[in-house]
C-alpha cells in the first residue's frame, strides 16, 4: 500500500513530535551544519513525514535530521505529512529505507544499524535476498554477523568510524569488550589523535594483551608506565602518541622491544655522520644489516663507493 497517498498536511509544535522514538531511524553521521543553515534560510523544502499514534506523541518517519536541525535553530511549529496510525512498523521502515537509498550514500556504521533493525522486523531469507543486495552487502558471510555486533556500540564510537578515525577491524574489536573497556580506549584514541592506522595497531594490541594476560584493558591502562605517558603534559600529542604506541608494543612483544633498544643503544655507539644509517634485518632475524648512505652529488656516490670498495678489498 502506498502509505504517502494517505497522508494529510497539518502544522505541529515540534516539541509535539517524538523525536526520540527510533523506530523508522536511518541514522546519518553527516555534520548537521549546513542543513540548519539551510533551513533557517530558506524553511523545509520537503516537508517531513510523521506516524499519528493514539494517545501519544507521533514519531517520525522521514526527515528526522530536518526537525532536530529545525528545533536546534530555534523553530517552534513545522509542517508535516501526517501518516495513519494502522500503517505496520515493517512498511514504514520500507518507506524510511527506500526515501534514503534514493537520495544519499550509507556509510558502515549506517549499514550496520540498517542490517541490524531489518533482521529484527523480517526474516532473515527476505533481508539477505532482497535488501542486502541494494546495500552492497553478501547475503552469506561472516560480514553479516559483524555488522549487527557492529551496530550495538554507542555512538562515539560509531561517529570514528563514520569519519574514519577507525578501520572496520578496530570497530568490530571494540565490540568485543565491554562498555567500560570502550570508553576507555575511545578516550585514548581521542586523547592521541593517532590516524587510522595507528588506531588500528594500538587497539589490536591492547585486545590481545587483555585476552593473554585475563586483565581489563582499563587495567592495562591503569598501569603506571601508561598513565605517566598519557598525562605528561610537557609532550606534544605526536610525541605522547608515538610513546604510547611503543609502550604498548613492548607490552606485547617484550623480546623484540629489547633487542630493539640494544640495538639503538649499539647504533648511537657507532656515531655515525650525517647520512649514513645501519638499519637491521626486520624482526632481528638473522644477523645481516644494512647500511644507507645519502649522498648530495655523484662525485660523493663515486668516492663512497671507492671507500666502500678498499676497505672490502676488492
Amino acid at each position: 500500500m502506498n502509505w504517502l497517498s494517505r497522508t494529510k498536511t497539518q502544522s505541529l509544535d515540534i516539541d509535539g513530535i517524538d523525536l526520540d522514538d527510533a523506530s523508522y531511524l536511518i541514522p546519518c553521521f553527516e555534520d548537521d551544519e549546513i542543513l540548519k543553515f539551510s533551513i533557517a534560510s530558506i524553511g523545509m523544502v520537503n516537508f517531513p513525514v510523521v506516524q499519528a499514534r493514539l494517545k501519544r506523541k507521533p514519531i517520525v518517519v522521514l526527515g528526522r535530521r530536518r526537525l532536530e536541525a529545525a528545533r536546534e535553530i530555534g523553530m517552534e511549529q513545522v509542517t508535516v505529512r501526517i501518516i495513519p496510525s494502522e500503517m505496520p512498523e515493517t512498511d514504514g521502515f520500507v518507506l524510511a529505507f527506500w526515501d534514503n537509498l534514493a537520495h544519499r550514500g550509507f556509510d558502515l556504521p549506517t549499514k550496520a544499524m540498517i542490517v541490524k533493525r531489518l533482521l529484527e522486523l523480517f526474516p532473515k531469507p527476505i533481508v539477505a535476498y532482497e535488501f542486502l543486495p541494494l546495500l552492497g552487502i553478501p547475503p552469506r558471510g561472516p560480514r553479516l554477523e559483524r555488522l549487527r555486533k557492529l551496530a550495538d556500540l554507542e555512538h562515539p564510537a560509531m561517529q570514528a568510524l563514520a569519519d574514519g578515525r577507525i578501520q572496520e577491524k578496530t570497530a568490530a574489536l571494540l565490540a568485543e569488550m565491554d562498555f567500560r573497556d570502550r570508553t576507555v580506549v575511545l578516550d585514548v584514541i581521542e586523547r592521541l589523535g593517532m590516524n587510522a592506522n595507528k588506531n588500528a595497531e594500538t587497539v589490536s594490541h591492547l585486545f590481545d594483551l587483555s585476552v593473554f594476560q585475563r586483565r581489563s584493558v582499563t587495567e592495562l591502562l591503569a598501569e603506571e608506565l601508561a598513565a605517566r605517558v598519557l598525562n605528561d603534559d610537557e609532550l606534544s600529542k605526536p610525541e605522547k602518541a608515538e610513546r604510547f604506541r611503543d609502550l604498548v608494543r613492548s607490552w606485547k612483544f617484550p623480546d623484540l622491544a629489547d633487542r630493539e633498544r640494544e640495538f639503538g643503544q649499539w647504533r648511537r655507539d657507532l656515531a655515525l655522520t650525517a647520512g649514513i644509517n645501519v638499519q637491521p634485518a626486520e624482526g632481528f632475524e638473522g644477523d645481516e644489516y644494512s647500511v644507507k648512505i645519502s649522498c648530495r652529488s655523484r662525485d660523493r656516490v663515486k668516492k663512497m663507493i671507492d671507500l666502500i670498495r678498499e676497505g672490502l678489498g676488492d
